[in-house]
């Protein structure tokens, strides 16, 4: 079994293009899959905490007809509360007991995205792959101190998020403006306050996106991940 791990590993390395020091993580990775299942046979998903977040799948061979990355593809949802992506089915193990299973890996989306997102950044919708549904991601970077809160914030990034979905698949166009204008209260104190106007011309309609995750991508701005599911 550990000849016909290593065969697989060996054949998706030269596709991967992956560094010697990921190869030995992954190889470890895999080895102690291989032996958490042996020791304690189990079914659906399971999260391994490590330099980053994987699930690993097994799916019990039973004659269901389902195919096994069908059902890899929901146990591990259920595992995450999110879709995940990047399955690699990394063999078939037999456990002490005789039970037998097809074990994945994969990631959750949004540490997928952020991951993508931190080593190369970039704003816009983009459609991810996923063995069930394709993915609509959307992402979107706003410079806190364009918003007088968090919650005026947020929804700017709902509407962006829309508006970068609506000219993936509908071709819209849009403008933005920043109009910075002085305020006084009742006391005669003056505040500066930023009013972001956006408006699209659009040729269709972008259902609801659900938000991700978002995060601090550096001391000044907040990303924004969101996406939905296409059939």
């Amino acid at each position: 079994m550990k000849k016909k791990l290593l065969s697989w590993f060996l054949f998706f390395l030269p596709l991967l293009g992956l560094s010697q020091s990921f190869n030995e993580e992954k190889k470890s990775l895999i080895n102690y899959i291989t032996r958490m299942y042996m020791n304690n046979p189990f079914d659906g998903g399971k999260k391994i905490e490590g330099d980053y977040t994987s699930c690993v799948v097994a799916i019990t061979k039973d004659g269901n007809a389902n195919s096994s990355l069908t059902r890899a593809w929901a146990d591990a949802r259920i595992t995450f509360g999110e879709p995940c992506v990047q399955f690699e089915n990394i063999g078939t193990i037999k456990a002490n007991n005789n039970k037998e299973a097809e074990l994945f890996i994969c990631r959750p989306l949004s540490e997928f995205i952020k991951d993508k997102y931190l080593n190369k950044p970039f704003d816009g919708a983009k459609i991810i792959q996923a063995p069930q549904k394709n993915l609509m991601i959307s992402v979107v970077t706003l410079e806190n101190a364009n918003y007088p809160s968090a919650s005026i914030r947020d929804r700017a990034a709902t509407m962006k998020a829309r508006s970068f979905v609506n000219i993936l698949t509908n071709g819209s166009t849009i403008s933005s403006d920043m109009m910075i204008q002085t305020e006084v209260d009742i006391n005669n104190n003056s505040k500066t306050v930023s009013i972001e106007s956006i408006k699209e011309l659009s040729m269709g309609f972008v259902g609801g996106m659900s938000l991700l995750t978002s995060f601090v991508s550096d001391a000044s701005r907040t990303t924004y991940i969101f996406y939905s599911e296409k059939e």
